[in-house]
């Protein structure tokens, strides 16, 4: 299992592929298209990033100081539509593992005491309220069936996404006819559906 101190090392050198690689290796339910996804260059960072404070938050029970870098860090990488990713369009998938690495770091932090800054819950409403744009308007085909089951594999069980979304709509749209999803991501969807219910 990769330990706290891999995490550091790994985002000391800014091997974001390699650090979402990495977690997702352990003891991630994800298919092979969803962890291709993930690991794209234009998004690795944030994915990375995000993964990261997950596993952080697995791995300590008090307040981090190399989680507090990296929420700021992943903060800083938002685009001003929200989402996150490099170039021209935002990747899903990783804007997906990004809110909900920041999601679960600021409840590990209220948690604790901590109270979490303004400009973290900030990224988190803004992060949510254009991904649940997007969504509702699939058709645009910003979002395909692979980024739909990471979206809900790392989003589904949170309040807030839930609030913002159909997600009966989102569940009904994974495996439609001559959609991405192939028999060897079954896991992927499997753990889209499991975090939905």
């Amino acid at each position: 299992m990769i330990s706290r101190r891999q995490i550091e090392r790994m985002a000391r050198s800014r091997s974001w592929g390699v650090l979402a690689e990495r977690i997702l290796a352990n003891g991630r339910c994800l298919g092979e298209k969803g962890r291709e996804r993930l690991c794209r260059p234009a998004g690795a960072s944030a994915a990375g990033l995000g993964l990261a404070l997950q596993r952080l938050a697995e791995l300590t029970y008090g307040p981090d100081p190399l989680g507090d870098v990296l929420m700021e860090r992943l903060c800083a990488e938002q685009r001003d539509d929200g989402l996150f990713g490099a170039g021209y369009q935002p990747s899903p998938a990783a804007s997906a593992a990004a809110l909900k690495g920041l999601m679960v770091w600021a409840d590990r932090q209220a948690e604790n005491g901590r109270a979490c800054g303004g400009r973290t819950i900030e990224s988190i409403h803004r992060g949510l309220a254009e991904l649940s744009t997007r969504l509702d308007r699939m058709a645009d085909a910003f979002i395909d069936e692979v980024d739909l089951a990471v979206i809900l594999w790392q989003l589904a069980d949170r309040p807030a996404f839930r609030r913002a979304v159909n997600l009966e709509a989102l569940i009904n749209r994974l495996h439609c006819p001559n959609g991405a999803m192939s028999e060897t991501d079954d896991e992927l969807a499997r753990c889209a559906r499991a975090m939905a219910a």
